[in-house]
């Protein structure tokens, strides 16, 4: 039978571990810089800008467009496809990594609800952006949904 003392210092010992873990996994990437990016593939981009007031520590994605492909369901030649509004860019937990990004976290990567404009028309769509888990300074992946039709982007940079 062990001592209670050899008992405590491996429970202990435990602890503080698992709490080194947990601290581990909860720091955040460094974030991606304010101001314009470009996209891959599809003659897009966004802007990363900070917000107002309270907010002014906050960056948020803005202006995000991408060019739908010729052959995609939506249209038979490239055409612009543009998320409305401004949505706060976050820390995304999913796959086992943290990245910035906007969309939603969990086992896997889902877009988040948005208003998309197509050919001057407005559709309720969706989208996602998120950036590399290793290097802020490059965009992983963009993607807009609208009337079953997605366009997406590979990567993007600051330009």
């Amino acid at each position: 039978m062990r001592s209670r003392p050899f008992l405590a210092l491996a429970a202990f010992a435990l602890l503080a571990l698992l709490g080194a873990v947990t601290a581990t996994a909860a720091v955040a990437p460094a974030p991606p810089r304010a101001g314009a990016w470009t996209t891959s593939l599809s003659d897009g981009g966004f802007t990363l800008k900070h917000g107002t007031g309270a907010r002014k520590h906050k960056l948020y994605v803005s202006g995000l467009h991408l060019t739908t492909g010729e052959y995609e369901a939506c249209e038979d030649r490239a055409a612009p496809v543009k998320v409305l509004g401004s949505y706060p860019l976050t820390v995304i937990a999913a796959r086992g990594y943290r990245y910035w990004g906007v969309g939603k976290g969990g086992a896997e990567v889902g877009e988040r609800p948005a208003k998309v404009r197509f050919h001057g028309k407005t559709y309720n769509g969706s989208f996602e952006v998120y950036f590399s888990t290793e290097d802020p300074s490059l965009m992983d992946h963009a993607s807009i949904t609208f009337a079953s039709c997605t366009t997406e982007a590979a990567y993007g940079n600051h330009k």
